[in-house]
């Protein structure tokens, strides 16, 4: 039975890029390493960036802009759901 782990993280306007980018890279990595180490077992995640309304975000700084997957919180069921930090806005 082909199990897939699918792992949302949610971006939003203000997010810093390394709250993103860090567990992003975490299960990218892990299904890269299961495919080079045993590439005939099932991808073990399946991640996916989320916005609210499934649009792009604005990076804290004004510097970086995330482009999420188009994927919104409706109609998609996430084994995971990451919620990166914030930090209070003035």
């Amino acid at each position: 039975m082909k199990t897939i782990h699918r792992v949302g993280i949610l971006m939003f306007d203000g997010i810093e890029v390394l709250d993103f980018a860090g567990p992003f890279e975490v299960f990218t990595t892990a299904t890269r390493m299961q495919a080079r180490f045993a590439p005939d077992a099932d991808a073990p995640f399946a991640v996916r960036s989320v916005s609210r309304d499934g649009g792009t975000v604005q990076a804290r700084a004004g510097r970086a802009h995330g482009a999420p997957d188009g994927c919104t919180l409706d109609g998609h069921a996430f084994v995971m759901m990451m919620t990166p930090a914030m930090l209070a806005r003035p």
